[in-house]
């Protein structure tokens, strides 16, 4: 036995196959489901617009740079190095060819016109991921790529800064035919480079350093070994 329901008071457009509403209550019904369908979804799209969005960070700035210089003494080396260290600190891995375009520039820092200016390249290369055979630099969030030079005080044009600029002093430690020590040198280092063409070119810098040249290592039977960074202060009592 079929049983029809009437569920709307004050009508009876009730029938055995469902509810039938009259015209004004199913225009109301209409006008609600529009609202449900077109303007809900808008209303939620609104609210979402309205909320804070994290800051944009350009993708271009996405590495940091570092000059670490220090004045290189043994047995075998008296020279300025110089290391440019380059640090990703976007949150993507950049990985591409690279050419390893950029400097390293030294400048005396009271006879600005003894220069020297190394051309870095991949042979510059002490620490990254680099595949020599496809050029590619793989650098991961977080990672450094680090190129350093050695500079023996020659400059630009073939000047030698020990025996053109350098004044020397007596070192009270050791003989004065067998050993001397500079008086303060200070100089003025920068650097660039760029590793990506899609990427910025770094540039770090200027910084100043100051060293005392020690002319010629000893043999420490004969005469006290020198640490590098105290070089300055060495022989003078």
């Amino acid at each position: 036995m079929l049983v029809s329901r009437c569920v709307i008071p004050h009508t009876k457009r009730c029938t055995t196959r469902g509810l039938r509403l009259p015209w004004s209550e199913r225009f109301v019904t209409y006008r609600v489901r529009v609202f449900q369908v077109v303007l809900l979804p808008a209303l939620a799209l609104s609210l979402s617009c309205n909320e804070s969005l994290p800051p944009y960070q350009d993708p271009t700035q996405v590495f940091s740079g570092v000059l670490t210089p220090t004045y290189l003494f043994s047995n075998t080396l008296n020279a300025l190095g110089v290391q440019l260290v380059v640090t990703n600190v976007y949150d993507e891995t950049f990985e591409s060819r690279t050419q390893f375009e950029g400097s390293i520039e030294i400048t005396h820092a009271i006879a600005s016109q003894y220069k020297k200016t190394f051309f870095l390249s991949a042979a510059n290369l002490i620490q990254g991921k680099y595949d020599p055979g496809s050029r590619t630099l793989t650098i991961d969030p977080g990672d450094s790529v680090r190129l350093g030079v050695q500079w023996n005080f020659v400059d630009d044009r073939g000047r030698d800064l020990r025996q053109d600029l350098f004044t020397y002093r007596v070192d009270r430690t050791c003989s004065p035919d067998a050993r001397r020590i500079s008086v303060e040198q200070s100089f003025v280092i920068r650097g660039r480079i760029k590793l990506f063409d899609r990427t910025e070119e770094i540039s770090v810098g200027p910084i100043r350093f100051t060293l005392c040249h020690v002319s010629r290592w000893v043999d420490p039977r004969v005469c006290p070994t020198i640490p590098p960074d105290r070089s300055c202060s060495f022989g003078l009592r």
